[in-house]
């Protein structure tokens, strides 16, 4: 079934709150490479694919990674506040309004 991208909104993966912004991902570990992977309109979250595994933190760990890549912060600024052992995670971002985070996300969803 295809989604009419009129009604595609990366927006809702995304919610602010005070001095932080917090959006939803969807992970898939061991993948061939690490990068955006899409929007799933269904989960409402930004698809991410990871090369590290499941294990011990590694995929948390290169998440947070390409996240301060992306969004060009620390790492420090980075929380997964749920999900921590599931595919499904939101993860707080420290410092960013929810504008400039869409702007970047709008950004690799165009060049995806």
């Amino acid at each position: 079934m295809e989604v009419d991208s009129e009604h595609v909104h990366i927006e809702d993966a995304v919610q602010s709150g005070s001095g932080h912004t917090t959006v939803r991902f969807h992970i898939t570990p061991g993948s061939s490479k690490t990068g955006f992977a899409g929007y799933d309109p269904w989960r409402k979250c930004i698809k991410v694919s990871i090369r590290s595994q499941p294990r011990i933190g590694e995929a948390n760990a290169e998440l947070i990674s390409i996240l301060a890549e992306w969004f060009g912060i620390d790492e420090s600024k980075f929380d997964i506040v749920s999900g921590k052992k599931d595919r499904s995670k939101s993860v707080s971002i420290q410092g960013l309004s929810e504008g400039k985070v869409l702007e970047v996300l709008k950004k690799l969803q165009e060049d995806a």
